[in-house]
């Protein structure tokens, strides 16, 4: 289904954006030098991505390594891309390490996860108040959004305890999921948690700038806190599991928040087409890892 989702939605930007510019030509015009770019700032984004989630795991397993971490967050990876979407791929790294508590090592998945949005978010947040009036009307309205999300997530990580209370009856499944979120939570103290956001603010920082450096390659001067602003939004929403790898949202929601300023449709699609290469390059990593594994 999502797959299907996913086409449908590409086949239209395709369309769209040929119809908006010569896309072919954008393509064929490409150096090969931004590929590599690409897969490169990618693969090191996610390599601070496994040191990050290997911090957290330590909490409940002194016995995982961090080899160990790095291999099953690729697997997950992998999982995710060709099997079974991003919350598989979770549960599939959270399998994948060795513990004295299965429970808690997924709840530090689930951690992961909520914190990762919240940091992520709040550059968005933070990033607005630099941007000296020059967003555009969507592009505030993209602010807002993330502002919404990053002083929820902060309610959440705060309040959690709170809000344990008001969970729906019959919800069992639920509840437990909490129980062990809250269970992790209790062991990130104020230094794992000021650690892990530095860290995370890195991971985020190394794949916001891909847009960076493709503008620089396109000959288009991307405004340093817009970019900042956009950017975590579009990739909040490519990270929901309506679509596969994201494909069709990302070029849809960069039309509406970065066309026609500073990048025109094609340039869109180049681009995005230049990270899903880089994600499955990232997740053709986790399958080696998988065979080796086996």
């Amino acid at each position: 289904m999502k797959l299907a989702v996913a086409l449908f939605l590409l086949f239209i930007s395709v369309v769209y954006a040929s119809w908006k510019g010569p896309l072919l030509k954008q393509f064929l015009s490409m150096p090969l030098s931004l590929i590599f770019i690409f897969c490169a700032f990618y693969l090191i984004s996610q390599l601070i991505s496994a040191v990050k989630w290997f911090i957290l795991v330590r909490l409940v397993s002194t016995k995982t390594t961090l080899l160990e971490c790095v291999k099953a967050y690729f697997m997950g990876m992998y999982a995710n891309s060709f099997g079974l979407g991003i919350l598989g791929g979770d549960v599939v790294r959270s399998l994948l390490v060795k513990t004295e508590s299965r429970e808690l090592v997924a709840a530090s998945v689930v951690f992961d996860r909520a914190h990762g949005l919240f940091i992520l978010a709040s550059i968005g947040f933070v990033s607005g108040f630099f941007s000296n009036g020059q967003l555009t009307y969507t592009q505030k309205a993209s602010w807002l959004i993330l502002v919404l999300i990053s002083l929820g997530l902060a309610a959440v990580f705060v309040f959690w305890r709170w809000l344990a209370q008001f969970m729906p009856r019959g919800g069992e499944n639920l509840k437990q999921i909490l129980a062990n979120f809250a269970g992790f939570a209790s062991l990130v103290d104020v230094k794992i948690f000021i650690i892990s956001s530095v860290i995370s603010v890195c991971f985020h920082l190394v794949q916001l700038y891909t847009l960076k450096v493709f503008g620089y390659y396109m000959g288009k001067e991307v405004d340093t806190w817009s970019w900042l602003v956009v950017l975590p939004l579009i990739n909040i929403l490519t990270s929901l599991p309506i679509s596969w790898n994201g494909v069709g949202v990302r070029e849809s929601s960069a039309f509406l928040l970065l066309c026609p300023n500073p990048f025109q449709e094609p340039e869109i699609i180049l681009y995005s087409a230049l990270w899903l290469f880089s994600v499955l390059v990232g997740s053709l990593i986790g399958a080696i890892f998988s065979v080796l594994k086996n």
